[in-house]
């Protein structure tokens, strides 16, 4: 059975087999959430209490802050950020009905002890397909740290072999 470090930081990358981009280095909690979307079954007796609840699915998401020194990686993982040379960058308007899915990739996390990357699998989080997406949110004062956080959302598998599933504990 997989045992995943209890405490520690992680290295993040995205399109391991391909561009293979390290998120890091980042500042703070990278977020890692699943949370299943329910509907609810109401009555009108009970009022706002549900009586039943059936499954709706299942949101996933990353969100990763990187450190301002990462910020041209935007341009790698960001559609509508492009990098124009000389530390610079811009972006641009985002719309379509381009598929996220289609352009989703491999996230994989694996854990750091030492300033080494785990290479036991078992404790790898392999993510099957995440897409970036842009949700940035600048502080501007003379206390904060400005990091740029890209998040991803994270789609189930459509691979017979692996068909909607959408992450694993320890390498696939």
């Amino acid at each position: 059975m997989p045992i995943l470090p209890v405490k520690g930081p992680f290295e993040v990358y995205w399109d391991p087999t391909g561009d293979n981009v390290q998120l890091s280095p980042f500042l703070g909690r990278i977020a890692f959430t699943t949370s299943d979307q329910i509907s609810t079954i109401e009555h009108e007796f009970f009022g706002d209490t549900p009586v039943d609840a059936v499954p709706k699915g299942t949101l996933t998401e990353v969100s990763v802050p990187m450190t301002e020194p990462t910020y041209l990686k935007l341009a790698t993982l960001l559609p509508g950020v492009e990098n124009l040379g000389g530390g610079k960058i811009r972006f641009s308007v985002r719309s379509g009905a381009c598929s996220m899915y289609d352009a989703s990739k491999v996230l994989l996390f694996k854990p750091v002890c030492d300033f080494v990357e785990g290479v036991d699998t078992l404790k790898h989080i392999h993510i099957y397909h995440a897409y970036p997406y842009r949700d940035i949110d600048l502080g501007f004062d003379r206390e904060e740290q400005r990091t740029w956080s890209v998040k991803f959302i994270v789609f189930p598998s459509r691979e017979s072999a692996t068909l909607g599933k959408l992450y694993d504990y320890g390498a696939p």
